[in-house]
């Protein structure tokens, strides 16, 4: 069957048109959420979302049996300046409880860390198929730089890093 010169030149102007349209969409993509220290942008797929009455919709990644997301970011007054509290919510996608036992630690662009050990942690266990209540409570003490959260251990199988990003932010004392 012959097709004519015509129909393959304009084939391939429509799939270029495609391609440049998809190339340019990649640019245009917000990664940052307000409120944010430096509006870290997301790394990792982000595979669920997840509405908590008052917070907004909120996104987060999954890992093993576990999702993981950040629901709040609370503005803290204190005598020497400001601190920030970051509240996480982890959904259990397995058949089974699962005991939250996992160290996390926030990062900064410049490699300073603050850790909260499991230790520390109050003991949080999350039913099947259920979200749990906020888990975690990290205080981060500035928002000059860029942070990210990591969290390790336990029943997670691998090193997550999860950055702070949420949809909507709402600081209560604001």
């Amino acid at each position: 069957m012959f097709v004519p010169r015509r129909n393959i030149y304009l084939f391939f102007c429509l799939v270029s048109c495609f391609v440049l349209l998809g190339v340019r969409s990649l640019f245009l993509l917000d990664d940052t959420a307000p409120g944010f220290p430096g509006g870290q942008p997301a790394k990792g797929p982000e595979s669920f979302k997840i509405y908590i009455t008052g917070k907004g919709t909120v996104t987060g990644i999954k890992t093993g049996g576990l999702g993981l997301a950040v629901y709040a970011v609370e503005k803290i007054p204190r005598y020497q300046g400001q601190l920030y509290r970051i509240g996480l919510v982890v959904l259990n996608t397995t058949e089974k409880p699962k005991e939250l036992d996992f160290n996390v630690a926030l990062v900064n662009s410049q490699g300073r860390e603050i850790f909260l050990e499991k230790e520390y942690q109050t003991p949080v266990t999350v039913a099947p198929r259920e979200v749990s209540p906020g888990t975690i409570e990290i205080e981060v003490p500035d928002r000059k730089n860029d942070w990210h959260m990591e969290l390790w251990g336990g029943c997670l199988g691998a090193r997550v890093e999860l950055p702070l990003r949420v949809n909507v932010v709402r600081h209560p004392m604001e």
